[in-house]
């Protein structure tokens, strides 16, 4: 008792043992304030931190899917090129054809002109043929002499 009565006869002594009280009653709040911030910064950061793996994920998922859409494009300007090749064949054998078709419409039109009559250079002169193929196709389907 004589401790509590040396208390409340200085008060001065009272004064500092108030400041200090409170000093340590403000460290305590702000500790504790300290320390909800930072658990909600550790649950910010656990957000970023999914975030981060969720954009990874997707960038990975992106990443194969341009690898498959280039592999796929490379395939397509294959096939393309195969195409290209083989229309430029159909052309080449087209045009063999037409000459072909051609050629043989000029023979028939010059034999139905042998057949009436016309000589080898009538014959060379309306059909484009040879000479010699037109003297061959009178002598063999021209008009009995």
């Amino acid at each position: 008792m004589a401790g509590v009565t040396f208390l409340s006869e200085n008060p001065s002594l009272i004064i500092v043992v108030t400041v200090f009280a409170l000093i340590f009653l403000l460290i305590g709040f702000g500790a504790v304030h300290l320390l909800a911030k930072l658990r909600l910064l550790g649950q910010r950061l656990a957000q970023v931190s999914a975030m981060a793996a969720e954009i990874n994920e997707k960038s990975v998922r992106l990443h194969l899917a341009l690898e498959s859409l280039a592999e796929r494009l490379s395939k397509i300007e294959t096939a393309q090129t195969e195409t290209r090749a083989l229309m430029d064949q159909s052309r080449v054998e087209l045009a063999n054809l037409v000459r072909a078709v051609g050629g043989e419409n000029q023979l028939s039109k010059a034999i139905e002109m042998a057949r009436s009559g016309a000589i080898a250079n009538e014959i060379v002169l309306t059909t484009g043929i040879g000479l010699d193929e037109a003297e061959a196709i009178v002598k063999f389907h021209g008009l009995a002499k």
